[in-house]
């Protein structure tokens, strides 16, 4: 998600101006990633170690990546259709886009991150 986010900063577009379509598609994938938490937490439950977890959801992992470069895809066509240059930065975007690529896991990473934040909460919550 936060590719995306970076993209429409880059073109300086919020997200209620995009069409409809891709505005549920980014709603879509905000689902999933909760999605791969409750999954998280599943796995968790049934004592499984953080190694075994992330083998499991990898596949989830890769599939969210691309449901999310399809988006910012979709964006691109958008925002070319516009009548504007898909050149954002000085061709930066695409630069960082490969190396963000390269990187893989900062998704899964971000799903642990507000897996462990929720649980800290629950924990919290039950005492």
């Amino acid at each position: 998600m936060e590719r995306i986010y970076e993209v429409l900063a880059d073109m300086q577009v919020r997200d209620e101006q995009l069409p409809k379509s891709i505005q549920n598609a980014i709603d879509d994938l905000d689902s999933k990633i909760i999605e791969v938490g409750k999954s998280y937490d599943e796995l968790e439950a049934q004592g499984k170690s953080e190694d075994e977890i992330r083998e499991e959801l990898e596949d989830l992992d890769e599939q969210l990546e691309d449901y999310e470069d399809n988006i910012i895809e979709n964006i691109e066509r958008w925002y070319a259709t516009q009548g504007n240059e898909p050149q954002y930065n000085n061709g930066g975007y695409v630069q960082q886009n490969k190396e963000k690529k390269k990187g893989g896991g900062m998704l899964l990473f971000g799903v642990f991150a507000l897996v462990l934040t929720l649980g800290a909460v629950n924990v919290l919550k039950n005492k």
